[in-house]
């Protein structure tokens, strides 16, 4: 029971996530407004689930242009970038604003820094740090098998010779990337990635 909204926030969050992340990728391809709105309204619902692909979305939406051969700096790649902004933005606020008429903006402010220090910190559990290297690698092993060390260790090497040689690595580097933009999730949130997982 304590872990029973994991039935429901989990696939919610990743199905509208992948969404918003989906279209995005389309419309690097054929910019259209329909899309923007389809970005728009998946990442708030994305946001309103849960905070977990709050920092992953942006991440892969700035690979995504890139990806596509557009520049960050250029006015005609900002409108997606603003998109996804905008939805997490759109999240927040009125997820916020439900807890505030809920609770009141006092306790709202508690919780708040409560949920941080609770997810980031060891302040309210036991210290979880000698447990964050044996859990993270335990789980690597566990999901990816050994051959995602492998991919870990051969891909900044293959990325270099290519840099070096012009030579086009044998395997695609770019899913990569997709692990990679969890990265800062983990950092920021460590205590969640040792004693909870999705």
């Amino acid at each position: 029971l304590q872990y029973a909204d994991t039935l429901h926030h989990v696939p919610l969050y990743t199905a509208l996530g992948y969404a918003a992340l989906d279209q995005v990728g389309a419309w690097t391809e054929r910019p259209a407004r329909r899309r923007l709105a389809v970005i728009l309204i998946a990442t708030t619902l994305c946001a309103l689930a849960s905070y977990d692909f709050g920092l992953y979305l942006p991440i892969m939406t700035v690979a995504a242009v890139v990806w596509s051969g557009r520049r960050l700096r250029d006015r005609e790649s900002w409108p997606v970038m603003m998109a996804v902004g905008a939805g997490l933005i759109l999240g927040v606020v009125v997820k916020f604003a439900l807890i505030a008429w809920a609770v009141g903006p006092v306790h709202l402010v508690h919780d708040l820094l409560f949920q941080f220090e609770e997810r980031a910190t060891a302040r309210h559990s036991t210290n979880y740090t000698a447990g964050l290297m044996p859990i993270v690698s335990a789980r690597l092993w566990r999901f990816f098998t050994p051959l995602f060390l492998v991919l870990l260790l051969a891909g900044p090497w293959l990325a270099w010779r290519r840099r070096r040689t012009g030579v086009d690595a044998p395997v695609a580097l770019r899913p990569l990337w997709f692990l990679a933009a969890g990265v800062p999730f983990c950092v920021v949130f460590s205590q969640l990635l040792v004693e909870q997982f999705h």
